[in-house]
């Protein structure tokens, strides 16, 4: 899977930029306009996290579109909080309930493993993000991540980066295994 820099970087520029008027939305999933992915701090987190791990790869101008985005982003987030906290964790929420009943399909689980993957690691970015902003995740929340790890084990073989190999340093295997192999055949 070849991973698109210039295209990522606007994407995610275009979602700092929507952040303060999604937060304060009900929906879950802000429109940025047609053909861009759908708005979600995931989404916003996940972005950020691969042009972080890229950084070295970026030209002069890039860089400093990454830094005012990234400068952007924190300081929205912090005047924004309550907003953020609350469309952070019903978005884990949504993700882990919604990957669970599509994992315990193996049949669409396998058929789709770019996409789960995918979905699994803007869990760990939300984790990750809750973390790091002392917000509390409740347990049974964690639980329900636990067990879509679960599913995604079942049917899990060990083998080479899924995505393009530049961003393997960004996802360490320790933390990212599901990054680091493809799905293996159901019994």
């Amino acid at each position: 899977m070849k991973y698109d820099i210039e295209k990522n970087l606007r994407t995610l520029s275009a979602m700092v930029e929507a952040l303060k008027p999604y937060l304060y939305e009900e929906a879950l999933f802000g429109y940025l306009g047609d053909n861009m992915p759908k708005m979600t701090i995931g989404g916003l987190l996940l972005r950020l996290h691969q042009l972080d791990g890229l950084q070295a790869a970026l030209d002069k101008k890039l860089q400093s579109q990454l830094l005012e985005t990234h400068q952007t982003f924190d300081q929205l987030r912090y005047e924004w909080r309550t907003h953020y906290e609350k469309k952070l964790l019903q978005e884990l929420k949504s993700r882990a309930e919604t990957s669970l009943r599509y994992l315990q399909d193996a049949a669409d689980a396998m058929g789709d493993w770019g996409n789960q993957i995918e979905k699994r690691t803007m869990i760990a970015d939300l984790i990750n993000e809750a973390n790091s902003q002392n917000i509390q995740v409740p347990a049974e929340l964690k639980g329900l991540i636990s067990e879509v790890d679960t599913y995604l084990r079942r049917y899990f073989k060990a083998g080479e980066f899924y995505w393009d190999e530049r961003l393997a340093n960004t996802y360490p295997k320790e933390s990212y295994w599901w990054l680091y192999g493809q799905p293996n055949q159901p019994d």
